[in-house]
């Protein structure tokens, strides 16, 4: 676990100091920090890793205020992707697409990318983000169904647009679905982590809209049954479904992990307690009214 403190400086609440180059051995377990980073920006808190970088709390002297810092290790990512079959050109051209998918969603409830660059010299690639309290994931077992349907609402907003400029986003789940709070204290919904999403129109070679992306537990049951099948709306319309069972229930409709792929793909019914076919047409119809 990394400790919000740098190593020299107690009462420091940075994980790492611009001060200090020994960082301490908790944060080498997650990714070390080049010095050139360490006079861009302030860490304060290690947010998340996930296949394709390490998320920061960190504060930009530049833009002077608290970002999302991702970081990408392109060597190391390089290295696993290649195993996939991938080039290092094809890489970087992923990397690339996310970010300039992204940077064209302006939209209230779709997360903010404030700027991107290559670190040519460490092999890393930095993407700067709108900062958000957490992820829906930690408030599925605490909302009522009005405050569901308001967020709801909200969610599918950021979809339509997304589907109305020709975007695809392929791994739509709680976890990529960010919270900030407001200053009268409300959630606002961030649609965020756009690296599986494709432009339609766009790079339509060598399977590139039928590679392996998303999370299964959130994919339809054909999808899951071929891996070759194509990414469509329907697909994330399928996972929107699955999110507002969530949001309602506090559960997912299939049930966990594996059994829920296994439910899925077999395409048994299996609502939460308290929830039942009624009760979902009642709340759509209040929902999209």
């Amino acid at each position: 676990m990394v400790k919000n403190q740098c190593c020299l400086e107690k009462k420091c609440k940075m994980i790492i100091c611009s001060k200090c180059l020994n960082h301490n051995t908790d944060h080498r377990k997650i990714m070390k920090i080049p010095e050139a980073l360490l006079q861009k920006y302030e860490f304060y808190e290690f947010l998340g890793e996930g296949g394709s970088g390490t998320v920061f709390k960190a504060f930009s002297f530049d833009k002077e205020q608290f970002i999302a810092l991702k970081i990408i290790d392109f060597l190391s990512l390089d290295k696993k992707t290649n195993e996939e079959g991938f080039s290092s050109k094809e890489l970087k051209e992923i990397i690339e697409r996310e970010v300039s998918i992204h940077k064209e969603l302006i939209h209230d409830n779709i997360l903010k990318l404030y700027d991107s660059k290559w670190l040519k010299k460490e092999n890393l690639f930095l993407i700067e983000l709108e900062l958000c309290a957490d992820s829906l994931s930690s408030y599925l077992t605490n909302l009522g169904e009005e405050e569901a349907r308001i967020m709801f609402y909200d969610i599918c907003s950021a979809v339509e647009f997304l589907h109305k400029n020709n975007v695809l986003h392929r791994d739509l789940k709680p976890g990529n679905i960010l919270i900030t709070i407001s200053k009268d204290n409300k959630k606002i919904i961030k649609l965020a982590d756009f690296g599986g999403a494709k432009v339609q129109t766009l790079y339509n070679t060598r399977n590139k809209n039928t590679l392996h992306i998303g999370t299964e537990i959130y994919l339809p049951p054909e999808k899951l049954r071929e891996e070759t099948m194509q990414f469509t709306e329907a697909t994330d319309i399928f996972a929107l479904g699955i999110i507002y069972h969530q949001m309602l229930a506090g559960s997912h409709p299939f049930g966990k992990n594996k059994e829920a792929k296994n439910n899925i793909m077999k395409g048994k019914k299996c609502l939460s307690p308290g929830i039942n076919s009624d009760t979902i047409e009642i709340i759509n119809s209040k929902t999209f009214s």
